[in-house]
């Protein structure tokens, strides 16, 4: 017999006492006679996508680019060429080096904020932001001829960077949890 509360939602063995799983986030109910969590498992408290955090995401890594683009860019640039006197392949180097921290730290700040276990939607925001910047990109500069491998190459790996964001933020979610229930 176990003497910890199994989550309805992925039947891992939790403390009595904790109020939320410690594999997925999912709120747990109070231990109680007679009761079976794992009979809830055939319905799982949410099947698709958390909508309002794949709105999040996108909105905050769109927000982190103006951001840097305005601030840390152009210094960037100024020093690598004027002062330092790097080439092209440095400044790209630099830039994409930025690009891959803001997906990462938007997926981070989604999966930390987020209510359960919220992997996939910083994933599907990296998506759409990449989109709406290849899109910006192609009307701004209206010589962007970018091919569709390489396309689907670069939202591969914004997908990836932002679940792993958002990994790591559920991660720091969890041990946040766990520290309080110890409290």
């Amino acid at each position: 017999m176990t003497t910890g509360v199994r989550c309805p939602k992925c039947g891992a063995e939790n403390q009595p006492q904790a109020s939320n799983c410690k594999q997925c986030g999912t709120a747990l109910p109070a231990a109680r006679p007679g009761f079976d969590p794992l009979a809830e498992l055939d319905q799982p408290a949410h099947q698709g996508l958390y909508w309002k955090w794949v709105g999040i995401g996108v909105v905050l890594i769109l927000i982190l680019q103006v951001a840097v683009g305005l601030t840390l860019v152009p210094w960037l640039v100024e020093t690598m060429v004027l002062e330092l006197q790097w080439g092209l392949l440095a400044i790209w180097a630099s830039l994409t080096l930025i690009s891959v921290a803001i997906y990462f730290v938007a997926g981070l700040i989604v999966g930390r904020l987020s209510d359960g276990f919220t992997v996939k939607e910083p994933a599907l925001a990296s998506v759409i932001a990449a989109v709406i910047n290849w899109a910006l990109e192609y009307l701004v500069l209206q010589n962007v001829d970018v091919g569709i491998g390489y396309a689907l190459a670069g939202m591969a790996l914004c997908a990836a960077l932002g679940a792993a964001g958002g990994s790591a933020g559920e991660t720091w979610q969890n041990r946040t949890r766990e520290k309080r229930g110890k409290a």
